[in-house]
């Protein structure tokens, strides 16, 4: 009779081919059954397998939830380019969209771009990412990626680097003017005050960030929250060197992060902080065995062609939005039923409702905003299907999050039960070594008195015996002090009816 196999491509039992069940049992030439030993190490080889099995397809299905879906990269032509071009150099879609938006969001001149949100006449679309992933998920190549495709050198005004710290992201806007004045060496005098307006910074390490901000006195988580709403850097209350007063600027920091890196930043949830940044995965668990190379335009080689597939003509297109959307003077809006539902949510925070958490909406109008600048960069207003886009940017960056903070509260539970394992093993240690102190005294008092009675030895029990000459709490120890005396040839134990008698040897 045919039998169904089951979804986990394990045959059934009694088809013959099932790994344990239908596997011969032998146990010589005689080909007599296998004994039970045998039978109980297969089965439990099997059940590790499909444990490890189980496993590896939990960790994937966490790794999918942490993916921006399909339906996301096939909403727009460029999206889908932006993901195909990542795979064929074998980089993380989401973190490489990650990068383009924070590059976006650094680009813009914020003296010419201006964005009404209906509750802001002015807000600012300053943007912090976060790519999340293991070692060898190429996170810095992500960002390096995002930059062939939108090449800084078309926007000279913009300032790039590495973060330092949060006094070093406030320096970044920092230079000498002149003031139109004349020194009397015949110089020009100049004037330190803030000379940049527009800024794209990475962290290609989120290593130095997390230290940075367990550094006492660090300013990093400050500046981070600050810079996200677009508030004045820097302190003025300085001397001439460290003095900083920035305003009115654009950010895009990228930041690359190992899930074990990540958790300082996490860690300052009570803050704010981590509501503020855009999680994207460095990941792609549905990443094709051979990346779909043809369909990117100006590629000029088939699906299996040596060389890497050019995106020449999507970095044109991305480089031209950019350029329009970042130089040009503009207000950009949002619909009515956007607007409405934003305003519906500020008036949830402002009443005090524990479930509204402001950063969500407020990152999720910056990611509309930026995904607009970035496919349709002489846009004005951000389409519905943009802000419904950005809903799902955000959703996944909660998952990210989730996943991450999950992680690291398992790691805390695991080391504390490891702490209270080893004080409970260092408990019984000394349980053990305290009672090991206590018999050897007793048996070497049992030794003492059975070579005070001499040959006679002495009783157990009975008028002048061992009970009667040990403390009341020691007579339960009393059996095992003898065993342990004899055991060590100290005395020597004649029974003879119910009478014992100790001796010295």
């Amino acid at each position: 009779m045919l039998q169904d196999t089951p979804e986990n491509g394990t045959p059934p039992p009694g088809s013959g081919e099932h790994p344990i069940f239908d596997r011969p049992l032998s146990n010589g030439p005689d080909d007599e059954m296998t004994p039970d030993s045998e039978l109980e190490r297969l089965v439990a080889e099997h059940w590790a397998a499909e444990k490890e099995r189980l496993q590896r397809e939990r960790h994937r299905e966490q790794l999918v939830a942490m993916q921006l879906p399909d339906e996301f990269w096939n909403a727009h032509p460029t999206l889908s380019e932006i993901r195909t071009a990542a795979r064929a150099r074998f980089l993380g879609p989401d973190a490489v969209l990650g990068a383009l938006l924070a590059r976006m969001a650094g680009y813009v001149n914020p003296q010419a771009v201006h964005v009404d949100t209906g509750v802001r006449n002015d807000s600012t679309l300053n943007l912090l990412t976060a790519a999340v992933g293991p070692p060898g998920a190429s996170k810095s190549e992500s960002c390096a990626f995002s930059g062939q495709l939108i090449p800084a050198a078309h926007f000279p005004y913009v300032q790039l680097g590495n973060v330092g710290s949060g006094e070093g992201i406030a320096e970044t806007y920092m230079g000498d003017l002149e003031t139109g004045e004349v020194g009397r060496n015949g110089k020009p005098v100049t004037e330190r005050r803030q000379k940049f307006y527009s800024a794209f910074l990475e962290a290609d390490e989120g290593e130095i960030l997390s230290k940075l901000g367990e550094r006492s006195g660090s300013t990093l988580g400050v500046t981070l929250r600050t810079a996200f709403t677009g508030g004045a850097l820097g302190q003025k209350n300085a001397s001439r060197e460290r003095s900083r007063d920035v305003r009115r600027y654009a950010l895009g920091l990228y930041m690359a992060f190992q899930p074990e890196t990540v958790r300082p930043l996490l860690a300052e949830k009570a803050q704010g902080t981590p509501q503020r940044v855009l999680f994207v995965s460095a990941t792609d668990p549905n990443a094709p065995d051979v990346p779909v190379q043809a369909a990117l335009p100006g590629t000029g080689e088939d699906a299996q062609g040596a060389r890497t597939p050019s995106c020449e003509e999507l970095a044109q297109r991305l480089t031209a939005n950019a350029q329009t959307a970042a130089c040009g003077f503009r207000l950009l809006t949002f619909p009515a039923a956007v607007v409405q539902e934003v305003r519906a949510a500020r008036l949830a925070g402002l009443r005090g409702d524990a479930q509204t958490d402001g950063h969500r909406t407020y990152l999720r109008l910056k990611v509309a905003a930026l995904l607009t600048l970035l496919l349709d960069g002489a846009a004005d207003r951000v389409p519905v299907p943009y802000w419904e886009l950005a809903g799902q940017m955000t959703a996944t960056s909660e998952a990210v999050r989730a996943h991450l903070e999950r992680e690291a509260a398992a790691e805390v539970r695991a080391a504390a039960e490891a702490a209270r394992q080893a004080h409970a093993d260092r408990e019984v240690y000394a349980d053990h070594e305290r009672h090991y102190a206590r018999l050897h005294r007793l048996a070497e008092r049992v030794r003492k008195y059975a070579a005070q009675a001499g040959p006679e030895g002495v009783g157990v029990a009975g008028r002048g015996g061992l009970r009667t000459r040990v403390a009341a709490k020691e007579r339960g120890l009393l059996p095992e002090a003898l065993e342990y005396a004899q055991e060590r040839g100290w005395v020597t134990v004649a029974a003879s009816g119910d009478h014992v008698q100790i001796r010295h040897p």
